[in-house]
């Protein structure tokens, strides 16, 4: 995909959310459904220059993204949660994380798609 000079990083964003929701529905475990989801959203956003940096925790990196984005914080924070329980946390993981995760994606890719 290329950057055309006017477009803007939102309508950029929307296809590789969708792509992401999409492959988040693929693995088997729950917690590596959730870790997709994220590294594919991560990916996304990558594309259009809204990289996370070697540095940025997790929680850094979204404070960033919504300068960036204007809109879609929600979505993206509750994936970064759900990020952080699967990638950081001993507890189980369940189909729940996953439908969560795959409806945070959605969610961050209609608010993206969304005009303005």
């Amino acid at each position: 995909r290329r950057r055309g000079p006017d477009a803007e990083p939102r309508a950029l964003v929307a296809p590789g959310a969708r792509e992401a929701a999409e492959a988040a529905a693929i693995p088997a475990d729950p917690r590596a459904a959730v870790l997709a989801a994220y590294a594919r959203m991560e990916s996304a956003l990558a594309g259009v220059g809204l990289a996370r940096r070697p540095s940025d925790a997790p929680r850094e990196y979204l404070a960033r993204l919504e300068a960036g984005l204007g809109g879609g914080r929600a979505p993206a924070a509750r994936l970064t949660e759900l990020f952080e329980r699967a990638r950081f946390s001993p507890h189980p993981v369940g189909e729940e994380s996953r439908a969560e995760a795959i409806g945070a994606l959605d969610t961050l890719r209609m608010e993206l798609e969304a005009p303005g």
